[in-house]
């Protein structure tokens, strides 16, 4: 039983305190666009929207204090509404910086770029005053190089970090739902996705999440945004990959 107790105490300790600090790509929740949708009326209807955001974490990217991420990325897609479904593909680019810590060696900021593909389809059942877009499955391919990348692949090499994302290539797979609120020239939205992020060049992959509140008045809208990642089942301070927070403007054509 000591020895039972002692091993139990031993892993408890390796986990909390043993485990290397852990890394992924920039845009770590893997959700790059929040698609606006053409409101459905008597028949089918498209647009094409294009927008941006600015995203930024709060102190704890990747869940190392003293480390922040952001990026600027813009988008454009179009957006299909028929009677009970809808259909988003676009294009989207970003690039930013990210100010490494936990690793002495190579601390101070590395800039990336990043781009993609993105889409999504949903059913949607509506009324006079609510639009619900649920059973949403949403897909993207993600390609990201820079600085940030480098350091990741050296840091690995050494052994002094996990790098969830080697390669360049990474896709997320999420289910999502939304809630509209429809005002007479506006409308304010709620949409919530879950899923997993996972790098071509990696075995496992991690689950994301995203948050996402929005307003619309007539072509435009706005946003705030949510995105995170994380890993179980590990223990102690590393069992989050962190959350970035977005504000995004969007126009439709």
């Amino acid at each position: 039983m000591r020895l039972l107790f002692l091993a139990i105490v031993a892993g408890i300790v390796f986990f909390m305190f043993g485990c290397k600090p852990q890394y992924g790509i920039a845009n770590g929740g893997g959700e790059p666009i929040y698609f606006g949708k053409p409101v459905y009326k008597d028949s089918a209807v498209s647009a094409i929207y294009v927008g941006g955001k600015f995203c930024h974490s709060i102190d704890s990217a990747y869940s190392h204090k003293n480390e922040t991420n952001y990026f600027g990325e813009l988008y454009v897609y179009r957006s299909h509404s028929w009677q009970y479904l809808n259909l988003s593909y676009g294009l989207f680019g970003y690039t930013g910086s990210y100010k490494v810590a936990a690793i002495q060696k190579y601390a101070g900021k590395k800039t990336y770029q990043g781009g993609g593909i993105s889409s999504e389809m949903n059913m949607r059942f509506s009324n006079k005053n609510f639009e619900f877009r649920v059973l949403g499955i949403r897909g993207s391919l993600i390609f990201e190089n820079g600085q940030f990348y480098s350091f990741r692949k050296k840091a690995f090499d050494e052994n002094l970090i996990d790098n969830y994302s080697p390669g360049y290539y990474s896709w997320n797979l999420s289910f999502s739902n939304e809630l509209i609120y429809k005002l007479k020239k506006s409308s304010i939205g709620f949409y919530s996705s879950l899923g997993v992020t996972k790098n071509f060049a990696s075995d496992g992959g991690f689950p994301t999440y995203t948050v996402c509140g929005n307003y619309n008045y007539g072509k435009f809208t706005v946003y705030s945004q949510i995105t995170g990642s994380m890993l179980f089942p590990t223990f102690g301070p590393s069992n989050s990959f962190g959350s970035t927070y977005s504000l995004g403007l969007a126009y439709q054509f």
